[in-house]
């Protein structure tokens, strides 16, 4: 049985359900049990010891425990014999013993053993024992004899058949660790005479360790001379187990209330104080316990905040009314701690104790700080009411999905794009079936990949056909998984209207522009016709007159100069008609692109020797490779033609000769064609125009050509999938240089 007493109160505060088996009481009947209880239940034999008994509390040590024995009345009004240990569980402010833990144990049957146990060893022991369980000796000086009654063999195990009558036998017994300490109380007992009482463990035949109390005294002859030692042995080890186990439950008890961070308290209602404290309400408010009982019935007005203290009263009449040992409650309050400030507790409790009434006397209760909790709860509230205060009052519409595209959340803007009937719960496909499906995939790609993207769809509402551009964002819980989507939408309807209208203007524009650019060319061409194709056939025309009218006076050589004069023109000519085919025929897409394995070096040096035949002037045309591969995929016609265009200007446009170089290198997976020259260079604005179809540098003076020649150089290069790059001073020449990938 283990129980709780109030020493300055004189009642129990606890006792466990063990007091059925002891007294036949429950521990209800047995909790708040005060003097006269106990008056009532002690046999009035043992009412001066147990007086006594608690007298020595008043100077029991930390460590101390008290061990007694008496009898208590059992609810079938027998006395039952019952040994306690006991130690201090708590003291008041001033350092006294206010609360004792004890555990007691039912010796009753041991008792009635020991008063019916008659037997005694017939040598040794010349009166009966009257008793039982504990274990009587004599020790004969003179021969050192030793007699034992019949409890002693019981108590060590042995025999009395095989005992050797001497101490021998009994110092075998005892283990030797206390050997020395029974022997010297015994050797004591002999040179003064005095009483001895000693405690030791002995061991049985079957190896099993007892704890033996044991006591003894002198007897004397007439002269005054020892003679004899009688003495008791009692089997203690079932109490020594008990106080180990006291021990241990003040230990465990002890821990549990300096580990836990809580504040626990045993609150008694009619006195409305604090009884008990654990050094958590140092932690909890920096207050000791015992500021705690110096506050006395003060203890609550003093730390409750005012605002609580009517909720908190309604809490505690609620306890009051309960009847069920079972009653808890928990309640939520601020208390002030030591230094000003308010601390938010979280107070859980229950019935401790009840009066013979069955009225709720003491309370135990477990209080931990949620100050923190409660500002974290706070700015959690302050935060969601902000939420919703954006999003309510957010212009867009914002709606929240499940997985399912059901709606979680409503802003006023979606509502109001939505029918009357659409709330929260509710799927999408109700009010817009044929987008369904659709969101469900967008939502279920949110939920896999936690990605945001964006969308523009129509929708077919109340208010007329309508376009929003939506962003799709994960909503996400504390773990980082998404729990959500939210949708924010933007009606684009107006804008999307004034972007067709831009859009339609913007074609208009480009179909003028290009009118306008068609209408240039045109002119171009005819110029160029009428420019360019002019003097051969002037040149064509004068020599078939000659031919025709004075044929008959020309020598053979002189007729062969015209007819070859005729030819050229007619060759010039036909180029001329090529270039602008050629042209033609890219425009439209139909220029083909058609590669195969070439060799660089040894087509650049058929390029170079080309070139050097159209030259009638003093140029050196020399070629420069620098190479890691010599074989590449390339269109060889294409890439004759644009080589052979740059070669010749470059041939045309230096008038005074001059170096003039093909170099080709490798660079970043590019292959490099530059055609460098030391001609008159084109002027720098004209740069970006150089490419477009029949235009001329306006330094070219009366050097012929046609304004082509650079056009189907950038067409060749682009279905190369390449780039062409001009550098060029006036004066100092040009550099032209084809950038084309390198393809094996």
């Amino acid at each position: 049985m283990l129980y709780v007493y109030d020493l300055q109160a004189g009642r129990n505060l606890f006792i466990n359900a063990q007091t059925e088996r002891f007294l036949g009481k429950s521990a209800r009947e047995l909790f708040g049990a005060g003097p006269d209880d106990h008056c009532t239940l002690l046999h009035p034999d043992d009412h001066l010891l147990l007086q006594e008994f608690r007298a020595q509390w008043n100077t029991a040590s930390a460590d101390q425990v008290f061990h007694k024995e008496y009898r208590l009345r059992h609810a079938s009004g027998e006395y039952r014999w019952i040994t306690s240990f006991e130690t201090v569980l708590a003291r008041d402010a001033q350092g006294r013993p206010s609360h004792i833990l004890g555990t007691a144990v039912d010796i009753h049957a041991h008792k009635l053993a020991e008063a019916n146990h008659q037997r005694i060893h017939p040598r040794a022991w010349p009166w009966p024992s009257t008793t039982a369980q504990l274990g009587l000796w004599t020790l004969e000086l003179a021969t050192q004899r030793l007699g034992w009654n019949a409890q002693m063999f019981s108590i060590y195990g042995l025999d009395p058949a095989t005992f050797g009558d001497d101490l021998a036998t009994w110092r075998s017994a005892v283990l030797p660790e206390d050997l020395a300490t029974a022997r010297a109380a015994l050797q004591t007992a002999l040179q003064s005479g005095q009483v001895f009482d000693v405690q030791f463990r002995a061991r049985r035949p079957n190896g099993q360790v007892r704890w033996i109390n044991a006591s003894a005294a002198t007897v004397r002859d007439a002269t005054h001379q020892v003679t004899h030692l009688i003495g008791v042995n009692q089997d203690i080890t079932e109490a020594k187990r008990a106080e180990a186990e006291l021990h241990t439950n003040r230990a465990l008890l002890e821990g549990i209330l300096r580990a836990t961070p809580a504040f626990i308290y045993v609150h008694d209602l009619p006195t409305n104080r604090n009884v008990f404290a654990n050094a958590g309400l140092t932690t909890l408010l920096g207050y000791t316990p015992q500021h705690l009982q110096a506050m006395g019935p003060q203890v609550i007005p003093t730390l409750l905040h005012p605002e609580n203290a009517e909720a908190l009263q309604g809490t505690l009449r609620s306890v009051l009314a309960g009847q069920d040992d079972d009653t808890t409650y928990a309640a939520t309050y601020r208390l002030r701690h030591q230094d000003g400030t308010w601390r938010w507790v979280q107070d859980q409790g229950t019935v401790f104790m009840r009066g013979e009434d069955g009225q709720t006397q003491q309370i135990l209760g477990t209080v931990i700080d949620i100050t923190e909790r409660k500002a974290a709860e706070d700015a959690l509230r302050a935060s969601e009411a902000r939420y919703r205060s954006l999003f309510d009052g957010a212009t867009n519409p914002i709606v929240m999905y499940d997985a399912e595209a059901r709606f979680l959340m409503l802003n006023a803007a979606a509502r109001g794009h939505l029918p009357p009937e659409a709330w929260l719960g509710q799927p999408l496909g109700d009010f817009f079936p044929e987008k369904q499906e659709e969101t469900l995939a967008r939502l279920a790609h949110v939920f896999k990949t936690g990605e945001t993207f964006y969308v523009e769809d129509w929708l077919d509402l109340p208010q007329g056909r309508t376009l929003f551009w939506s962003v799709f964002q994960p909503v996400r819980n504390a773990q980082g998984v998404v729990e959500a989507v939210q949708v924010i939408s933007h009606d684009i309807t107006a804008q999307h209207k004034q972007d067709a209208v831009e859009s339609e203007r913007e074609k208009l524009s480009l179909l003028l522009n290009q009118e306008r650019d068609l209408s240039k060319l045109r002119s171009r061409l005819l110029d160029t016709i009428a420019h360019e194709f002019r003097t051969p056939l002037t040149i064509i025309a004068t020599s078939s007159a000659i031919l025709a009218t004075h044929s008959d006076r020309l020598s053979p050589e002189k007729a062969a100069l015209r007819l070859r004069n005729i030819a050229q023109q007619v060759e010039r000519l036909e180029e001329m008609l090529d270039e602008i085919s050629t042209l033609s025929r890219a425009r439209q897409g139909l220029l083909t692109f058609i590669p195969s394995l070439t060799d660089i070096p040894s087509f650049c040096q058929n390029l170079l020797d080309e070139a050097t035949g159209l030259s009638n002037r003093p140029h050196r045309l020399h070629l420069e490779l620098a190479l890691e591969q010599t074989i590449a995929v390339l269109d060889p016609n294409l890439l004759h033609h644009a080589l052979m265009n740059l070669l010749s200007n470059a041939i045309k446009y230096s008038p005074e000769g001059g170096d003039i170089s093909l170099t080709v290198r490798q660079q970043s997976g590019h292959l490099l064609f530059t055609v460098r020259d030391q001609g008159i260079g084109i002027p720098r604005q004209e740069h970006k125009r150089l490419f477009e179809p029949f235009y001329r540098a306006s330094n070219v003076g009366t050097i012929r050509g046609t304004g082509l020649g650079l056009a189907l150089v950038r067409e060749a290069v682009e279905l190369h999938e390449g780039t062409v790059h001009l550098e060029s001073q006036l004066g100092q020449g040009s550099a032209f240089t084809l950038r084309l990938p390198l393809r094996t």
